[in-house]
């Protein structure tokens, strides 16, 4: 493999996760720019309900409180496991998703969890005062989707007599399935994602049309 088609498959690949990319290199931007405003002094402004809001789905704020021992395990909770599920995604709809193929495409669903984060956000800023933040909405979205669709793919595989391919979806709707448990103890979880999921059946049903 010569340097210019080593570059080319680097470059193709950076292409193609460029949303989940695009995520962490937005976070991280939004961390910068809350991180600056705390450290001149600025804390009321960085941590306003208009910033909040702004910035909700990349929102770290959640960093700056007590829910984690010091920020960087906060930014491991909030960007790399997020960041982990985008990219795990992505990778299954490439190489292994069946019966959605064709229908939702990946930006769809990226934008869908940004969506549903913003409306949850205002949501909770009408009947609260406050807006929600945090990344944790995106996540359990796109893990309610991968549970819906690996379970889809099972039988779909099954019929068909392809047994490795029913046995990875297998695999991958436990894993996706318990951690998608995992959210479920917070209401703020419960109705991201619910509204991901209407919102996707919005577009599948507008689709078809």
């Amino acid at each position: 493999m010569t340097f210019m088609s080593q570059k080319s498959n680097w470059l193709d690949n950076l292409i193609v996760y460029k949303y989940a990319l695009g995520f962490m290199l937005v976070y991280l931007a939004v961390l910068v720019f809350l991180l600056i405003l705390v450290e001149t002094g600025q804390t009321s402004f960085a941590f306003s309900s208009i910033i909040r809001f702004l910035t909700s789905p990349f929102n770290p704020i959640e960093n700056f409180s007590n829910a984690y021992p010091n920020l960087a395990i906060g930014e491991l909770s909030n960007l790399g496991f997020v960041a982990f599920i985008l990219f795990a995604t992505q990778f299954y709809m490439r190489n292994l998703m069946a019966v959605f193929k064709g229908y939702i495409a990946y930006s769809m669903l990226f934008w869908s969890g940004i969506l549903a984060s913003y409306i949850t956000s205002a949501g909770y800023w009408l009947t609260t005062g406050t807006p929600s933040t945090g990344t944790s909405i995106i996540a359990f979205g796109f893990l309610l989707f991968l549970v819906v669709s690996t379970i889809l793919d099972i039988t779909y595989y099954y019929r068909n007599k392809n047994f490795v391919r029913a046995y990875w979806s297998f695999a991958a709707a436990l894993v996706c399935g318990i951690l998608a448990y995992t959210y479920t103890g917070m209401e703020i979880h419960l109705i991201g994602g619910a509204l991901f999921l209407l919102i996707l059946f919005i577009y599948l049903k507008m689709s078809k049309t």
